[in-house]
């Protein structure tokens, strides 16, 4: 078992980027600076690098718990305690500065996005869910968080290390983890709305469940649960390592997954999840990939790719703002390509600044409190 995993700390800020640039794209189109997304840059994939992160996290954390079942069993205490003093901290900030400030700042108004919070009808049901970490759950009440939108896959990630820890301490977690697989296929493919048809039943509350696992603001945690399994394939079932990691392999997997990418709608997101986790294990497991993102520049960019991607959507409103505005530039290929570097620089430098200044505090925290371990442990614990 390797104990450190390179690449992914390329993959995590390309991931988290992505995003961004998906974002600009969609802000661009629904505050009419332009006509649709596809023109200049088709970013449609910036919706699949969500689905990345979550094969990314059920990869990372599994390949954690086979080590430490391995070693010394797994502690419960501890795996909830790394997880909440490296995940509550942004998640509750962002929340806290979104709902005070950015989604009521005409400065920050993103139409479509800010303009469609509405909780005043589920005001309670909405911080409760806010509070137990389940935005998912909360945008069932409301089109939009604003700025807080980002903390849906938050929800999704918590709600799969909830469950986790205890699946992996069976003596069968495969069976639970296809379980959990085939169970998405049923209900991310209207699997509720067949079950209501059937009983001739049809109800607004039905309606909203089954968008709950076939929107992007859902559940996916069979993307996760997919992670999983290129995880137990890396340690205990590496007869099938030599397939995928073949020189003709890779190279039919990276033609094939360009113009999957450009037409992310083709087909579901689970086959976009088999697709990622061949491409998570050549780049971590593989000494001989093709494709390598390890340098140093990389690594810290996925470190602090956490914040990239809660942070991101700050600067998108006031960076087309001045690009537009002040610059006077008509939005084109050249001037969306300077609203990304833009943004793209100011979001990293806030997210330095939130890591060494605040998230920092709580990962040597966490360090005193659980012991440092190895690097592979204080580097791959959250996948964002």
């Amino acid at each position: 078992m390797k104990k450190h995993l390179p690449n992914l700390d390329g993959l995590r800020f390309i991931a988290a980027s992505t995003v961004l640039f998906y974002h600009i794209d969609l802000a661009l189109v629904m505050n009419k600076y332009k006509s649709n997304t596809i023109d200049y840059f088709p970013f449609g994939f910036g919706e699949l690098s969500v689905v990345l992160f979550f094969v990314l996290s059920g990869f990372i954390i599994t390949y954690l718990l086979i080590n430490e079942n391995a070693n010394k069993g797994i502690s419960i205490p501890q795996f909830y305690l790394k997880r909440v003093l490296r995940i509550w901290p942004l998640y509750y900030l962002i929340i806290i500065l979104a709902f005070v400030f950015f989604n009521h700042n005409p400065l920050f108004t993103w139409i479509g996005g800010t303009s469609n919070v509405i909780i005043q009808g589920h005001r309670s049901i909405i911080t409760v869910l806010l509070l137990f970490i389940c935005p998912n759950i909360a945008l069932i009440f409301t089109p939009s968080l604003g700025y807080a939108n980002p903390t849906w896959s938050i929800g999704v990630e918590e709600q799969f290390y909830l469950i986790w820890p205890f699946i992996m301490k069976t003596k069968k977690p495969l069976y639970y983890i296809f379980s959990i697989i085939v169970l998405m296929l049923f209900l991310s493919n209207n699997g509720i709305l067949h079950i209501l048809n059937h009983f001739h039943i049809l109800s607004n509350t039905g309606l909203k469940l089954n968008l709950f696992f076939n929107s992007s603001y859902g559940f996916k945690i069979d993307a996760m649960a997919i992670g999983a399994l290129g995880a137990f394939i890396a340690i205990e079932y590496t007869y099938f390592l030599k397939y995928i990691f073949s020189k003709t392999a890779q190279l039919l997997f990276y033609l094939l997954m360009i113009p999957l990418l450009f037409y992310p709608h083709i087909v579901s997101y689970q086959v976009y999840c088999l697709f990622f986790i061949f491409l998570i294990l050549n780049l971590a497991i593989n000494d001989d990939s093709i494709l390598r993102m390890e340098n140093q520049i990389f690594k810290y960019l996925g470190k602090i790719s956490y914040g990239i991607y809660i942070f991101h959507g700050l600067t998108i409103i006031p960076v087309i703002k001045l690009v537009t505005g002040v610059l006077n530039l008509k939005v084109n290929i050249i001037s969306e390509t300077l609203i990304c570097l833009i943004a793209l620089v100011i979001t990293i430098g806030i997210a330095s600044i939130s890591y060494k200044y605040f998230e920092s505090y709580f990962l040597k925290l966490k360090d005193r409190i659980t012991g440092k371990g190895n690097k592979l442990v204080l580097r791959s614990e959250q996948s964002i």
